[in-house]
């Protein structure tokens, strides 16, 4: 019963978006659609249930975010935006922090295999195990799971194109970009910030350069 109340609301919700901006709307639909249809294709493993809902790590699981079905679509455009306007280049490596089941990254070894590696960042037990069998079938590409909490989570002194679905509340989002503040700037990673409602509050803490070239996202890109 709570799972269909679940999917209800999100269907109301996307109901009240037509309402209130079709297109918006429209790109929820189709993304959604989409969705259903890559995971039904390469028969990947999804966990429905509310998230998250376990943890190794000293945290409160109320700091994390609903994890969300992932914009496969909206994803796709951003990256070859950026591509497009040079922003990364085959030096770059991909990681999503908050991997969820790996569907992202599944999806991007598949169709935008622009970089060097892939990482997936994810504190949510269940959810790790899933990613580790979605992925499976790509030992041939040098991809990394890790079990971890962003708070402690340090990059490598690499050049990254850094993904975030808002995956959790600002404070938490605080604490990973002061770690790793340095070394973004240092190597030019970029940073694409998609349902970006911290937006201002990263503004306000962070020198970087903003474009908001699509509704929801940032692209975050070194001042230098």
């Amino acid at each position: 019963m709570f799972i269909f109340l679940k999917k209800l609301k999100y269907i109301l919700v996307l109901l009240k978006n037509a309402l209130l901006d079709k297109e918006k709307a429209r790109e929820l639909i189709i993304n959604s659609t989409y969705l259903k249809f890559y995971i039904f294709k390469h028969k990947l493993l999804t966990a429905d249930y509310e998230y998250p809902q376990e943890t190794d790590f000293n945290i409160s699981l109320e700091k994390a975010n609903q994890n969300q079905p992932a914009p496969l679509l909206i994803l796709h455009r951003n990256i070859v935006f950026c591509k497009k306007n040079n922003f990364f280049d085959d030096t770059f490596s991909f990681i999503d922090i908050g991997s969820g089941s790996g569907l992202l990254i599944h999806y991007i070894s598949n169709n935008l295999d622009y970089f060097q590696s892939y990482y997936g960042i994810e504190f949510e037990k269940n959810f790790f195990e899933i990613s580790k069998k979605n992925l499976i079938s790509f030992v041939h590409k040098d991809i990394n799971l890790l079990y971890k909490d962003a708070r402690n989570f340090l990059l490598e002194d690499k050049k990254y194109l850094i993904y975030l679905y808002n995956p959790f509340k600002f404070d938490i989002l605080k604490i990973f970009m002061q770690n790793n503040y340095e070394n973004i700037v240092k190597n030019k990673s970029i940073i694409i910030y998609h349902n970006d409602i911290h937006i201002e509050e990263l503004k306000k803490n962070f020198e970087f350069r903003y474009l908001q070239t699509f509704p929801g996202t940032s692209i975050i890109l070194s001042k230098n």
